[in-house]
């Protein structure tokens, strides 16, 4: 595997003991598309906005990873 994009540090981190070899494979998703080290909106338990916002902000880091990805794949 070339990348992992974990929800969350907690599952980030999780996977870095487990595979501690491959540590350098493993981001949150905003870490890797946003330079950002917060997790995604758990939305569990809130309200449909909360869950709205969730998926809004899902939304906007796959846009950014898709972007990522082909101007890789562009370089190559």
């Amino acid at each position: 595997m070339d990348l992992i994009l974990c929800a969350t540090k907690n599952n980030k981190n999780t996977l870095i003991r487990i595979y501690p070899e491959i540590k350098n494979k493993i981001y949150t998703l905003k870490e890797y598309t946003q330079n950002n080290n917060e997790d995604l909106i758990e939305p569990s338990g809130y309200d449909i906005e909360i869950y709205r916002m969730s998926v809004s902000e899902i939304e906007k880091c796959i846009d950014k990873l898709l972007e990522k990805i082909n101007i890789k794949s562009e370089e190559k």
